[in-house]
């Protein structure tokens, strides 16, 4: 106590110190607030702070709490994504397969048993069965890339996020440019889903809402910080409309950042379009093996 009343002496500024007291048998938590009075006196305020300790610790105990839950709706939600995108690939993505297969087979037969004058009809009708069988395939897969993105798993989440925006570019005929000043980002396998998670949600948001001709996605380190940055041309935000706090893909990305440590951003103007700018905390996982 005594050094914090010489330094307010010295320097002539106000300030507090907490500290603690056993009363009756229990602690008591008691903050001092030490206020300058001439050069060589100080006014002391002492206060008993053991209820708002109480009430902190509580909070801040029911905060993490939450957060860990969170945290197990997350794991849980991609658990059944990878379990969904198991289950069509073992069961529908097969069964288109072997119906592909049986259309060639029974074309076969079919090209051996009728005239020449009906052949081009009906190898037409196969060529349509046959696009319409490719077109579920393309559409399955598309599904299970969603549900599971194993990519990320293959090549990490710089390369996975330059393929997406490559696919969402051909996908919806939008100019999309990937930048990343990084050659080698590494992070763990939970900022990696929350990143492409966030990724897709800003991308498919884009597509169905702002009448883009081009975005920009950036991944970068910036003080040891991984920042991804989707900036797009759109409509932008008006300020005379009111965002919607309720929207699932906002609550979902800001749920992500928030249970990693870090902070998202989504700003924009009528007419110039939208900036959204994710940060959390780097921390290049083959270093600290």
């Amino acid at each position: 106590m005594k050094d914090t009343i010489d330094d307010v002496l010295n320097s002539q500024t106000s300030k507090s110190v907490e500290y603690q007291i056993s009363m009756d048998g229990e602690l008591n938590e008691f903050e001092c607030f030490i206020v300058p009075f001439g050069q060589s006196r100080v006014i002391a305020m002492v206060r008993n702070i053991t209820n708002r300790k109480l009430i902190e610790n509580s909070l801040k105990s029911s905060q993490e709490e939450l957060k860990n839950f969170a945290a197990h709706l997350q794991s849980v939600r991609e658990e059944e994504r990878v379990l969904l995108a198991r289950e069509i690939h073992d069961e529908l993505g097969q069964i288109l397969v072997a119906l592909k297969i049986d259309l060639g087979i029974f074309k076969q037969k079919v090209f051996k048993s009728i005239q020449k004058d009906a052949s081009q009809e009906i190898s037409v009708k196969f060529e349509q069965l046959f696009d319409l069988v490719d077109k579920t395939l393309k559409t399955t897969r598309k599904i299970m890339t969603g549900l599971r993105p194993e990519v990320l798993e293959l090549v990490g989440i710089s390369e996975a996020a330059k393929l997406y925006t490559k696919e969402f570019a051909n996908r919806y005929q939008i100019d999309c440019q990937f930048n990343t000043h990084v050659t080698d980002i590494i992070v763990d396998s939970q900022q990696s889903i929350a990143l492409f998670r966030i990724l897709q949600e800003a991308l498919t948001n884009i597509a169905k809402h702002a009448k883009a001709t081009q975005v920009i996605v950036n991944l970068n380190v910036v003080d040891e910080k991984i920042v991804l940055e989707i900036s797009d041309n759109g409509i932008g935000i008006d300020k005379n409309i009111k965002v919607r706090q309720d929207s699932y893909g906002l609550i979902g990305m800001k749920e992500r950042v928030y249970l990693l440590d870090g902070k998202i951003s989504i700003t924009g103007q009528s007419g110039k379009g939208t900036a959204v700018v994710v940060e959390m905390p780097y921390t290049n996982t083959k270093l600290s093996e």
